[in-house]
């Protein structure tokens, strides 16, 4: 039952947010930060809707702070290595045609893009509860290795639609976050990373479109 709420919610998310048929293509503020609700809705919302119904924990060992020395450690040595991989990417034509999700309009508008940036972190709260936390915690039966690769997997399933170059870099990236959460029992050193790497993304597209427009 486990792998069904997974396939929902997962299916649901790509679809209706990262980024789907439907919204790929649109950008403004107000439909950016829908999807960052809809991640919420189908990431967050479906697997404590089902561990209500079934009274099942959804995770809560990931959701404390764990091992504050290794995830503290790892946002300082990480953070910096996975920032720059990021910038070096951003001038992929693909990653500038997409990102940020609002448009370059944010740019020139420091409110929205505080805004955004605001929304932006129930994104990834969501996104790293969901396969870090409800997930690695459904399939800590087996060894770390299996529950791993298992959201690994996942994570690269949901990134089709995005840049060529986003796709194949969540590979290494779900392993690693995969690792810290299932190391340190917490995904919240996941999300500062994540969302760290998100706002490098979006800034470093914002220049790399305006030097290269």
């Amino acid at each position: 039952m486990l792998a069904v709420i997974c396939l929902v919610a997962q299916g649901l998310f790509w679809y209706f947010s990262s980024p789907g048929p439907r919204l790929a293509g649109e950008t403004g503020l107000i439909p950016a930060g829908v999807r960052c609700l809809l991640a919420v809705a189908t990431l967050m919302a479906i697997p404590l809707a089902w561990s209500v119904t079934t009274r099942r924990s959804i995770g809560t060992p990931f959701l404390g702070m764990g091992n504050r020395f290794l995830g503290v450690r790892a946002i300082i040595v990480l953070t910096p290595a996975f920032v720059i991989g990021t910038l070096l990417g951003s001038g992929d034509n693909q990653i500038i045609a997409f990102y940020p999700m609002p448009g370059d309009q944010i740019g020139s508008d420091l409110g929205q893009m505080l805004i955004w940036f605001a929304l932006y972190l129930l994104y990834y709260v969501a996104f790293e509860f969901f396969y870090r936390g409800f997930m690695l915690h459904g399939f800590e039966s087996f060894e770390m290795t299996v529950a791993v690769t298992i959201q690994t997997v996942c994570c690269l399933f949901v990134h089709f639609g995005k840049p060529t170059i986003e796709v194949w870099a969540s590979i290494p990236a779900s392993i690693v976050l995969g690792w810290l959460a299932w190391r340190t029992r917490s995904i919240w050193y996941g999300v500062a990373i994540h969302y760290l790497v998100g706002i490098a993304n979006d800034l470093g597209a914002l220049w790399q479109g305006n030097n290269l427009g």
